[in-house]
């Protein structure tokens, strides 16, 4: 059986181009009522859509699947990494995961923290580029999502750069994996380093 395609069209009313949210159901022939509700509860892939739009492209859309605790993102080419997940993030009602993925952008938005300063000096890069290590996590902070992540990205001469990641533009994907957790954790400003930690019990 091949997929369906449900498609809402939104935005053209506010001068926005036409976006939409399209669901990807697949089901075997003659499935039995038991087998569609249990593919329905295992595979969901959701394709996204955002009106948001930058100087270096526009966030299209991004496709991810749901495996009982565990979401598997597929960025799209020239759709911005940070939104991609944001969007995931807010859908799904993440209160913490920890996050890896690799894949190649063609421009990255990374940051060096200075300890003198308690500040992050922010550098960016516009060339295309080999994503091999992506790690971070996601929280809460003011009650809306935070992901804190690195990056190590790899040059065409195999040299390496990384550092906090903050953005990139994906080219031609990016396969981010989340491992959500049941608990919440907050961050809060913290005055010493002038970061936002996460905000854990204390033992005992």
């Amino acid at each position: 059986m091949g997929a369906d395609w449900v498609a809402l069209a939104v935005g053209s009313a506010v001068g926005l181009p036409t976006v939409g949210v399209a669901v990807d159901w697949v089901a075997p022939p003659q499935a039995t009522a038991a087998n569609e509700a249990a593919i329905s509860r295992t595979v969901r892939r959701i394709g996204i859509t955002s009106p948001r739009t930058s100087d270096n492209g526009y966030c299209r859309f991004v496709r991810y699947q749901v495996f009982d605790d565990r979401i598997q993102i597929r960025g799209e080419t020239d759709e911005h990494a940070s939104e991609a997940v944001m969007e995931v993030l807010r859908r799904e009602k993440v209160t913490y995961s920890s996050l890896t993925g690799l894949g190649a952008v063609r421009w990255a938005k990374f940051a060096y923290y200075d300890a003198t300063t308690k500040s992050y000096v922010e550098h960016a890069i516009e060339e295309q580029m080999e994503v091999i290590s992506l790690v971070g996590n996601t929280t809460l902070r003011d009650g809306a999502p935070f992901i804190h992540w690195h990056v190590g990205l790899a040059r065409y001469d195999m040299s390496m750069i990384g550092g906090h990641f903050l953005d990139a533009i994906i080219r031609p994907t990016l396969e981010i994996w989340l491992r959500r957790e049941s608990a919440e954790v907050h961050r809060a400003f913290d005055e010493g380093t002038g970061l936002a930690l996460m905000q854990l019990s204390e033992p005992g």
